[in-house]
C-alpha cells in the first residue's frame, strides 16, 4: 500500500513539473510573439490567445495577464489592456513591471498614465551615479 501511494505522489509530482514546463513554453512563444518588433497578425493574435489560455491553467503568477495586456495593445485595444493591468495592480501594488506597462497602456487616459508613472517612480530602485 505505501508504495503504491508513494508511485501515485511520483506520478502526480512529475505530471504536475510536464505542466510547469509546458506553461512556461507557451508564454515564451506567447511572449515572443507579442514582443517581436512588430504587430501581430490576427492569426498570430488568435495564437497568442490560445497559448495563454493553455498556460493560464493552474498558472498563479500574473505573466499571463501581462502578455495579455501587450497583445491587446498591440492590437490597438488600449482599454482592455488598461482593463487587465488594472486587476494585476490590485492584486499586486508593488508589482512595478505591471505599472510600467499600465503606463504604456495609458493611452486615452491622463489620469492612468500618472497614477502608473507615479507607483513606477515608487516602485524603481534609485539609481546612484558611478563616481
Amino acid at each position: 500500500m505505501r508504495r503504491a501511494l508513494l508511485i501515485a505522489t511520483a506520478v502526480l509530482t512529475a505530471g504536475w513539473f510536464a505542466l510547469g514546463v509546458r506553461q512556461a513554453a507557451d508564454i515564451n512563444a506567447a511572449t515572443s510573439i507579442v514582443s517581436g518588433g512588430r504587430h501581430p497578425s490576427l492569426g498570430e493574435a488568435r495564437r497568442v490567445r490560445g497559448l495563454l489560455n493553455s498556460a493560464a491553467v493552474l498558472n498563479p503568477d500574473s505573466t499571463v495577464d501581462l502578455v495579455r495586456a501587450a497583445l491587446d495593445r498591440d492590437q490597438g485595444d488600449f482599454r482592455g489592456a488598461r482593463r487587465i493591468l488594472n486587476r494585476v495592480v490590485a492584486r499586486e501594488p508593488d508589482n512595478l513591471a505591471a505599472w510600467y506597462a499600465l503606463g504604456l497602456s495609458a493611452e486615452g487616459s491622463r489620469a492612468t498614465g500618472l497614477r502608473a508613472l507615479r507607483n513606477a517612480v515608487r516602485l524603481a530602485p534609485a539609481v546612484r551615479g558611478g563616481g
